[in-house]
């Protein structure tokens, strides 16, 4: 101390865990130097590490009402142990600490979220852009950015003083809840394995959800295109790949971009589709499937492992129908079947291979469709609507249901993009089914089924 003092401290402070009777052996000694000096060092003092951070009256003053600093500073302070203070310095900026309430900052935090938050964009954005270049080293960083930055910020929006960054996670958590303790713990490798980069992309979901009313209207449309970019898979969903997949990226591109709205989008899709289903020359290859019809049994038929029990079965994305007219030969369970797509040229061609099913083919959006009952299955695909509404559409067929399928879809053998979406979103996946692909190797045709709760 007598050096400090030799050097211009002008007050030295016993601060961390020494001042509040919490160090253990391994605990760095820390001192607060009032003064200028050297800014921060690690000093090895009779076998002890001191950790001496030198600083002016007037940047203690500032951190007392940074938002980003609060945080540590005021408990900071209040705990501190004054071991010199000659001129009373330490113990007016103890004062000001020990009588420091958030309202009078309140204006300056909500400001500071939202300026963070809309800052992290960039960070969800190299993510997404990692995961889809399987980048995992550059994966690893921009996850493990988002999982050591938002919790402060998050401290700050539920004004929580936290003294040192070992109680920051725990606090951040207990506050929030158990989905964002999960989330945070999977996205810092502590989860399932895997499923990390998920869990970092669904803490920047909460945080935004939860600070979208600190966002100007300029920050709230930054903020959505890494929401939007959040929802993507990392490898571009694929079930459409047979289908020009290219073109359905750009698509996707331009309503992220804003260039198109949802209805566009909508009707950008069917433009690429409906045709090729219309010319069809087989009835599998007229609902999405080309080759043979081995091929379509083979990709398709183990849809029928999800049900386990009769019940009434709707195809979201039916077209031409050959699903439901396949359906009893799959299963040995009797079904109901009902047919549901946007394109209105599909249902009239389902009605006129199906006019059994007639009154049970409809034309709709499934996001503003009204059912006219409950079904015991609902099959349906992520890709129907756009990314930023996938969950939206989950979310809302689960109340429809006993059980929704996903599926089928194309995936990579060795990874499980869309189980690590789902579950990111909070969805237990109660099953699942998966053949290798027959003519794509390292590929698996898979379908997976969700129960509601």
């Amino acid at each position: 101390m007598r050096e400090l003092i030799a050097d211009g401290a002008e007050a030295i402070v016993l601060a961390g865990s020494h001042a509040r009777g919490e160090a253990t052996d391994l605990s760095d000694i820390d001192l607060y130097a009032i003064g200028t000096g050297p800014g921060y060092a690690l000093r090895l003092l009779d076998g002890r590490v001191f950790s001496i951070s030198w600083r002016t009256e007037a940047e203690e003053r500032e951190a007392l009402r940074h938002p980003a600093r609060v945080g540590t500073v005021v408990p900071g302070w209040r705990n501190a142990r004054i071991l010199h203070d000659a001129a009373g310095i330490a113990a007016a900026l103890q004062a000001e600490a020990r009588a420091f309430d958030w309202s009078t900052i309140a204006a300056e935090c909500d400001a500071w979220i939202a300026s963070e938050v809309t800052g992290y964009t960039e960070e969800v954005l190299k993510l997404v852009a990692a995961r889809r270049t399987d980048d995992r080293q550059l994966a690893a960083v921009q996850r493990s950015t988002l999982a050591l930055r938002l919790p402060p910020v998050m401290a700050v929006h539920h004004r929580l003083l936290y003294d040192s960054e070992n109680r920051l996670w725990a606090m951040v958590a207990e506050t929030i809840g158990a989905g964002w303790s999960a989330a945070h713990r999977t996205a810092l490798g502590l989860g399932e394995p895997g499923a990390a980069d998920a869990a970092a992309l669904t803490l920047y979901t909460l945080v935004a959800e939860e600070v979208d009313q600190l966002l100007s209207a300029d920050q709230r449309a930054v903020v959505r295109v890494a929401l939007r970019a959040a929802e993507d898979p990392p490898d571009p969903y694929a079930p459409m790949k047979d289908l020009a997949w290219r073109d359905v990226a750009e698509i996707d591109a331009r309503l992220e971009r804003g260039d198109i709205d949802e209805a566009a989008w909508h009707d950008a899709i069917a433009r690429l589709i409906v045709p090729a289903y219309l010319a069809a020359e087989t009835p599998w290859a007229g609902s999405g499937k080309q080759g043979t019809v081995e091929d379509w049994e083979y990709a398709r038929s183990h849809i029928a492992h999800a049900i386990d029990h009769p019940g009434s079965f709707l195809d979201i994305g039916c077209a031409n129908g050959y699903l439901l007219e396949c359906l009893p030969r799959w299963t040995p369970h009797a079904v109901d079947p009902y047919g549901l797509d946007i394109a209105a040229e599909l249902v009239d061609l389902a009605r006129r291979r199906l006019p059994e099913l007639a009154d049970r083919l409809v034309v709709g959006n499934a996001l503003h469709w009204e059912p006219p009952h409950r079904f015991t299955y609902v099959r349906m695909g992520l890709e129907y609507v756009p990314r930023h509404r996938r969950r939206e559409l989950v979310e809302r067929l689960l109340g429809w249901c006993e059980r929704l399928i996903i599926g089928v879809f194309n995936e990579e053998s060795n990874a499980r993009p869309t189980e690590e979406l789902l579950r990111s979103w909070g969805f237990t996946i109660a099953g699942r089914s998966e053949r290798a692909h027959r003519t794509k190797a390292g590929m698996d045709y898979r379908v997976l089924w969700i129960d509601s709760r």
